[in-house]
């Protein structure tokens, strides 16, 4: 696989780790909060609030298409109609652990949030794989969650800190509510949240993504992501594109 298609799995994979789980209290003037379905083992979240993720691993339906600007004509490359992505969660006090991987490939991406009463915050984020390690621990934790929960467009967010992916900036959009249903046809109240990202790397090659979420407050986390990742040359040209699905399948309870 060449180089840049390998940056663009890294892409897609970091872009895949997108729960924005959280806890706090509501207040008098949060936005109206969706009437809430409740599948099998997951309690309501407060008006206003998001749980945080029970600990174990939630497993989505996977798809995935990537396609190199060098060869426009070549077949794109596809995930396997079984592809599964592998969420692990573990919570340590008020920090989140999300690991994520695929079945289509080694890399592991990983991101850490803390959870404090204005909102959900982003602390690092890092994609080991055989090509690199890309990440960053940021010196100023980015803001990825307003709580109370409402639709609210967030300022830009520059990345600084530490790390090979430091270069760069988020936005973040949370749209509204919009129900949703599972791989197995479960109906979930979810806040669609879009994030927009932009990489900029000493290789020069730079990458930039839109993920939306389907997040479910009761569950802790998206019951539904769609990707779109870019990678960049020098020039600001793209270099690859590919797009990923995700939809849950199973969840700890």
């Amino acid at each position: 696989m060449n180089k840049v298609l390998s940056a663009l799995i890294l892409v897609l994979l970091y872009a895949s780790c997108g729960d924005t789980g959280g806890t706090s209290q509501a207040t008098d003037d949060a936005g109206a909060t969706p009437a809430r379905a409740t599948p099998a083992g997951v309690k309501a979240a407060k008006e206003g609030t998001v749980n945080l993720p029970k600990e174990g691993t939630y497993v989505y339906d996977y798809e995935s298409e990537r396609r190199n600007a060098a060869t426009p004509n070549a077949t794109p490359q596809r995930s396997s109609s079984d592809a599964e992505l592998s969420s692990k969660v573990t919570v340590n006090r008020d920090v989140v652990t999300i690991a994520d991987q695929t079945t289509e490939g080694p890399a592991v991406a990983t991101v850490k949030r803390r959870h404090a009463d204005d909102g959900v915050y982003e602390l690092s984020f890092e994609t080991r794989a055989p090509q690199g390690t890309p990440g960053c621990t940021f010196e100023n934790p980015i803001k990825i969650l307003p709580i109370p929960l409402k639709e609210e467009a967030l300022d830009s967010q520059s990345f600084e800190g530490d790390g090979t992916s430091c270069d760069g900036e988020r936005k973040v959009t949370i749209e509204g509510p919009e129900d949703v249903k599972d791989a197995d046809g479960a109906a979930w109240s979810t806040w669609r949240i879009v994030m927009v990202n932009t990489v900029r790397t000493t290789s020069g090659l730079s990458s930039r993504s839109t993920l939306t979420l389907w997040f479910s407050p009761d569950l802790g986390k998206e019951v539904k992501a769609e990707s779109v990742a870019e990678t960049l040359d020098a020039d600001g040209q793209v270099a690859a594109r590919g797009e990923s699905t995700q939809l849950l399948k199973s969840y700890p309870t």
